[in-house]
């Protein structure tokens, strides 16, 4: 009956060839197969050599079959494969003065990628762990921003421009507060008119 007697490579980078050398015992020599594995992984039936050429990191599952005709052996296995970051998320480009400004980068990576401002207005902040870039605009105009993902693999960089709008005008309101509606006149008759008038962003001239 067959052994697996090797030990598997429990690490992958992106990008960069994997190698697994699956070695196992019995007689007749077995014959080798994948049960569990990533897209793209393959193995020799007759020598257990696992290729494999990982596109995405984080933790992949494989089961390696060794058979015979005296029975099988199984080996299952995790491999973590590392990644460098990728941001993913699209930027917010327009804030508005005085209003909180939010932002919350996202960003692929195994290790998991860790944030940082390089270029920003004085005031703003990202949080290190979620990528949330907060702010209050003080002054009107385009300010440039650069965020950072970083991790064991290597870094990835976006760079934008923030344009900080004035607050939009809000119209005033107008409520007419005499006649009354269902006051009746008669033709030729004076009506004096009146109304209230405010304006919650600004003041009403008469």
């Amino acid at each position: 009956m067959p052994a697996i007697t090797s030990v598997p490579d429990t690490t992958g980078t992106v990008g960069q060839p994997y190698v697994y050398d699956v070695e196992a015992t019995g007689n007749p020599a077995p014959v080798f197969s994948l049960t569990q594995a990533p897209t793209g992984m393959t193995v020799d039936a007759a020598t257990g050599v696992i290729n494999w050429t990982p596109e995405v990191g984080g933790g992949q599952a494989v089961t390696v079959l060794a058979t015979n005709s005296a029975g099988a052996d199984s080996q299952s296995f995790l491999i973590d494969v590392t990644a460098p970051p990728s941001i993913t998320s699209t930027p917010v480009t327009v804030g508005t003065l005085g209003q909180p400004y939010a932002y919350d980068v996202e960003a692929t990576g195994n290790p998991t990628p860790v944030f940082a401002l390089t270029v920003a207005p004085a005031g703003m902040t990202i949080d290190p762990t979620s990528g949330v870039i907060d702010w209050t605009p003080d002054a009107l105009g385009d300010q440039p921003v650069t965020v950072t993902a970083t991790n064991s693999e290597g870094s990835d960089s976006q760079a934008y421009t923030l344009t900080v709008q004035a607050v939009p005008n809000v119209p005033p309101t107008v409520a007419m507060t005499s006649p009354a509606a269902d006051q009746v006149f008669q033709l030729g008759d004076p009506v004096a008119l009146a109304a209230t008038a405010s304006d919650s962003d600004g003041s009403v001239a008469q």
